[in-house]
């Protein structure tokens, strides 16, 4: 019984803490409008976020946030940051997700579809395309000047909905934690005989 219980805390120290992982969330639209004070016309548009699922936030039933480094990546223009508060959310009551400006409080790009209304955001999920929501017409500040998409709710113009999480590898220090119990396990082990 001793040797068994000395195993398990042994075996505990190999136990690694719930961690997030790195998220990508991609919107991609054919798009009009302006970046930087140069006007676009059906030119390709993606807006990407960068996070962490450890960063998950809901500020209300089935609504989950992820902020996160930002960028807008216009055909042949070129890319720009946002320096505004942007994130990309998931609203569940309405199965739609998108990228949305939190400073100023409006969604840039958001796409409707049926699996919004479950998805938790610590999954890989899309690409899922539909006419897009958000607020056409709306600057949101970029390091250059900023971004305005035009296009609004155009089926000619589908938005594309895609979020990618990254494997998690473990940190040294829980290589380190696991190493030292397999170690242990084994100096009892030896002892014993």
């Amino acid at each position: 019984m001793k040797t068994t219980i000395r195993t398990l805390l042994y075996a505990a120290l190999c136990a690694a803490a719930a961690k997030g992982a790195a998220i990508t969330i991609t919107e991609t639209q054919l798009g009009i409008g302006s970046l930087d004070g140069t006007a676009f016309n059906n030119l390709m548009v993606t807006i990407t976020v960068t996070g962490d699922t450890s960063a998950i936030v809901s500020p209300a039933p089935g609504v989950l946030d992820i902020f996160g480094t930002a960028t807008v990546s216009v055909a042949t223009l070129g890319t720009d940051t946002f320096t505004d508060s942007i994130g990309a959310f998931v609203n569940n009551n309405i199965a739609v997700a998108g990228i949305s400006d939190f400073t100023v409080g409006g969604a840039i790009v958001d796409t409707s579809n049926a699996a919004f209304a479950t998805y938790p955001f610590t999954t890989s999920i899309g690409p899922f395309s539909s006419s897009p929501e958000g607020n056409p017409g709306d600057s949101f500040a970029t390091l250059g000047g900023s971004f305005t998409l035009s296009t609004g709710s155009n089926a000619d113009h589908p938005s594309t909905f895609t979020a990618t999480v990254a494997a998690t590898a473990p940190e040294p220090g829980t290589i380190v934690l696991c190493a030292a119990g397999i170690g242990m396990v084994l100096i009892t082990r030896r002892r014993r005989k």
